[in-house]
């Protein structure tokens, strides 16, 4: 997995992303094996059929975003739009609280959060606040990714 830098640039993010794509279209090997080894989609394909697929820059966005460890690129946008528009330590905890639990119609982002929370452990205020957020975090990620009505019946102990 690739790291991202401390402070990257959307702008420069999205060069890449046109640059792969520009590579993939000229039919470059090291492009190719770069969409095969992070879409879905292509893990399966040889480079001729990668090279026929119709891919386009959101595709090329998303490989991008998979390498640096995002699942997608909108959590990649979301990210490095955080981390530059944070310049003080009250502005950053309250967007990433935002990103926590949603912020007027926009819903909550966990795994984002979770992300920020890993890599400044300064958004909250001790090690037993970070340890008991992240807990939070991933019982919300595991409750949203359940259907309702499975999540429902785990939840609840067993009757005897």
């Amino acid at each position: 997995m690739k790291v991202l830098p401390e402070r990257a640039h959307l702008e420069h993010l999205r060069k890449q992303a046109k640059t792969l794509l520009d590579g993939i279209r000229r039919g470059d090997p090291e492009s190719l094996e770069r969409i095969r080894t992070t879409l879905p989609s292509a893990a399966r394909l040889d480079h001729h059929a990668i090279a026929a697929m119709p891919l386009r820059l959101h595709d090329a966005q998303s490989c991008l975003a998979r390498e640096y460890g995002f699942d997608s690129w909108i959590q990649l946008k979301n990210y490095v739009e955080l981390q530059a528009a944070s310049a003080d330590a009250a502005t950053q905890k309250r967007q990433w609280r935002q990103r926590v639990f949603g912020h007027g119609y926009q819903p909550a982002k966990p795994q984002l959060a979770e992300r920020l929370l890993r890599d400044h452990p300064g958004l909250t205020t001790h090690a037993q606040s970070v340890k008991r957020t992240q807990n939070r975090l991933r019982l919300f990620v595991v409750k949203t990714a359940l259907p309702k009505w499975l999540w429902l019946i785990t939840s609840r102990p067993f009757a005897r």
